[in-house]
């Protein structure tokens, strides 16, 4: 939980850092839903609800990510 905690704004700006929020009304509202869904312990434990691909997505490459940093 902890490493989740420390790496998840360097690895959602990496992912989403450069898709540009001007437009948006509200620009941190993806990133504080995305942490919210993220920091559950299972985050995929609904199986009555749609698979949510983003976060699963954001999930292989945050693994991904912090694994390369970790052992580097």
């Amino acid at each position: 939980m902890k490493i989740k905690q420390k790496y998840f704004d360097l690895v959602y700006d990496e992912m989403f850092g450069h898709i540009p929020t001007t437009g948006l009304k509200n620009p941190t509202i993806h990133k504080n839903r995305m942490k919210k869904k993220f920091m559950l312990d299972d985050p995929f434990e609904d199986a009555e609800k749609r698979t949510d691909y983003l976060l699963h997505a954001f999930v292989v490459f945050f693994n991904d990510r912090v694994e390369r940093m970790t052992i580097s």
